[in-house]
């Protein structure tokens, strides 16, 4: 499922594991998709974590585009964390607050196979832009509030890179 992969940035080449269209939920009549980059270290074969970037890209609630932005998830990637970019059910499918309902089913998810990919669950930072951070505000206010269902991680602040 996970691919070792060299990203090419502006400074150097970055190596990492990524794993492709990881279906995170199917509507019946609509999949969506997680992008998972991992760091590349001899410690994904141990028992240590890592702190989880459940990345929303902004598309002003349009299809997403999904691999554009592969290059940025591998820094982070190389700074310690897994990034998972989640794709979300645009408003032409679903009105919001589908979309904070796809959050949910994302941690869900998450949390289902987080030992396999050494996530640590206690550790999890949504990130968003543009639409995207709406939905990450969004889902942050409404897990404090506890509708986000049971089974979803705890959710923190984004760390200062």
């Amino acid at each position: 499922m996970k691919q070792s992969i060299k990203v090419k940035t502006d400074s150097n080449e970055i190596q990492c594991l990524y794993s492709q269209d990881v279906v995170y939920h199917d509507y019946g009549d609509c999949k969506r998709h997680l992008q998972m980059v991992f760091p590349y270290r001899q410690a994904m074969k141990t028992d240590e974590k890592y702190p989880l970037i459940l990345l929303i890209p902004g598309s002003a609630w349009h299809k997403q585009e999904m691999y554009n932005d592969i290059p940025q998830y591998a820094i982070l990637a190389k700074r310690g964390f897994v990034v998972a970019a989640m794709e979300y059910r645009e408003s032409d499918l679903a009105t919001f607050p589908a979309q904070v309902e796809d959050v949910c089913n994302a941690l869900k998810f998450i949390s289902g196979i987080a030992d396999i990919f050494h996530i640590d669950t206690d550790k999890i930072f949504l990130m968003g832009n543009s639409s995207g951070g709406h939905i990450a505000m969004m889902s942050v206010l409404l897990h404090a509030h506890g509708l986000c269902g049971t089974g979803t991680a705890g959710i923190q602040e984004i760390p200062d890179l």
